[in-house]
């Protein structure tokens, strides 16, 4: 988290001093810091609807607190937020590994403050990390929607492929073979595109393309769905759709032209 944020900080502990201190050690680091101090379980639930928390530190047990409880409140929030909790001493021991195991990102005693320091900034460093990556891919799928439409109403045959299938296919491609929906070809090969004087050699151009890291084109004999034959152009470049990487071919037909 850059160093101008405000870490949003919510401290399960009886002790004032204590939570303060833990506030503290992130001020320290060049944070702000907004805490806020719970004791009940009604408490931490009415906070954590009130506000969204960046990190929640945490005692094994607490009154009618048990960190498992917290931890459940987090899940069905269906908030990221880092939990870690803080041990008093051998008694907090077997508690605390329970909370480990149940979701609980780390471990440290009230006596470490040096080490509570090093895995409050970790966990506060990775949960910038996850959110800046969660916005990258609602980017991306807002791109990858933009450039749906766009090819949706291209006038240019665009198709892409993967693995020699069909994974998308546009408007203008469809009518090009003559097919009515993106069903008729999803999942068909690009060979049944060709005709079948032409297999021979566009396969050993598919060898070839797949090969080299380079764009390529190849005119052929086109396959229309009733069964005549066009010449086509077909320009072949690698790109990536939804995540996966594939080929975009877009298609020109030399018979109109």
């Amino acid at each position: 988290m850059k160093k101008e944020n405000t870490v949003r900080l919510l401290v399960i502990d009886n002790s004032s001093d204590d939570t303060e201190m833990t506030a503290n050690l992130l001020r320290r680091a060049g944070h702000g810091v907004r805490v806020t101090r719970a004791e009940r379980l009604e408490e931490v639930q009415t906070e954590m609807e009130g506000q969204a928390f960046d990190l929640i530190v945490s005692l094994p047990k607490l009154g009618d607190i048990d960190v498992q409880q917290v931890l459940t409140l987090v899940r069905e929030a269906g908030r990221d937020i880092p939990l870690i909790v803080v041990a008093r001493g051998a008694e907090d021991q077997e508690a605390a590994l329970e909370a480990l195991r149940n979701g609980a990102l780390d471990l440290a005693q009230k006596d470490q403050p040096e080490r509570l320091q090093f895995i409050m900034l970790r966990e506060i460093s990775d949960l910038e990390l996850r959110r800046n990556h969660r916005l990258c891919e609602a980017s991306l799928r807002e791109v990858e929607k933009r450039n749906h439409l766009l090819l949706d109403s291209s006038r240019d045959a665009t198709a892409y492929v993967h693995e020699g299938m069909h994974i998308y296919a546009n408007a203008a491609y469809l009518s090009l073979f003559g097919y009515v929906s993106a069903e008729d070809v999803a999942g068909t090969p690009v060979m049944d595109m060709v005709a079948s004087s032409d297999h021979s050699r566009f396969k050993d151009f598919l060898r070839n393309y797949d090969k080299s890291e380079q764009s390529g084109d190849i005119d052929v004999l086109g396959r229309h769905s009733e069964g005549r034959e066009f010449t086509l152009k077909m320009a072949f470049s690698h790109a990536r759709m939804e995540g996966e990487t594939c080929t975009q071919i877009i298609i020109r037909d030399l018979t109109q032209s």
